[in-house]
């Protein structure tokens, strides 16, 4: 199904990683977002590390309001569930101390997609798209409450990609669409990575908020995903969020 809308991305500040090998790799990833995205969604992303800097913000943007629910409410269950990829979870220590911030933490459950993308051995070149929007794609019409939860979430990342990195995106979805896509394609590159270096092992750090790893057993490919420094503090943080100040209906 063909949207009719073409998305066009043209912006000057980006988030690049100065470790030469992460670099490397991230920039593969943010590529292959690009193209993707392109076929897929009819996104045009013009320059490198737009993707990379588009799904930074919408990871923080969780990162954030997890730890703000669990902060102003007491909820130590808070969660959210990256489309099948991972799940993202406040854990709180449980002690005489456990009021304190410094306790609460943040991981990354790696949940079935990726293991369907493990699975799935097709060269990506090969990869047949069918041309969705990106609101088609990742909106939950039939869920009401679900689907303002997670229209707010992109529309706070786009809010700060606009105000923190000059990057302005107009349409709903379109901020969810680049993560979840390059979130797969970070998986490819790891896959890629762990195939070809002649290891049993690979790790990409994804801008210091989720390090991915992946490691080579008997019965196959294991993905571990590890909070980064950055996450880890952020989660602790006392920063404000703009989720309330979110238009529902932008």
């Amino acid at each position: 199904m063909s949207s009719g809308n073409d998305y066009m991305l043209n912006d000057r500040l980006y988030i690049i990683p100065q470790d030469p090998e992460t670099r490397e790799a991230l920039l593969n990833v943010d590529r292959a977002t690009k193209e993707e995205l392109r076929l897929k969604h009819h996104v045009f992303v013009d320059a490198d590390w737009q993707c990379n800097t588009i799904a930074n913000a919408y990871i923080e943007t969780i990162i954030r309001a997890l730890g703000l629910d669990v902060k102003n409410t007491g909820n130590s269950k808070a969660s959210w569930n990256c489309y099948g990829l991972f799940n993202a979870h406040v854990t709180v220590k449980r002690n005489e101390d456990a009021e304190k911030e410094g306790n609460i933490n943040i991981a990354f459950d790696p949940e079935e997609e990726i293991t369907t993308i493990i699975k799935d051995s097709a060269p990506k070149e090969q990869i047949k798209y069918d041309v969705i929007t990106p609101e088609a794609a990742y909106s939950f019409p039939n869920n009401g409450p679900l689907n303002e939860a997670y229209k707010k979430i992109d529309q706070v990342a786009r809010m700060e990609l606009h105000e923190k990195y000059s990057i302005t995106i107009p349409d709903n979805w379109v901020v969810t669409a680049v993560t979840v896509t390059f979130v797969r394609n970070l998986i490819r590159q790891l896959l890629y990575m762990v195939a070809n270096n002649g290891k049993a092992a690979a790790s990409i750090n994804f801008n210091d908020n989720i390090e991915c790893h992946a490691i080579m057993k008997n019965d196959g490919v294991v993905i571990t995903l590890r909070p980064g420094m950055s996450a880890k503090l952020l989660i602790k943080s006392d920063e404000a969020t703009e989720a309330d100040e979110a238009d529902d209906d932008e």
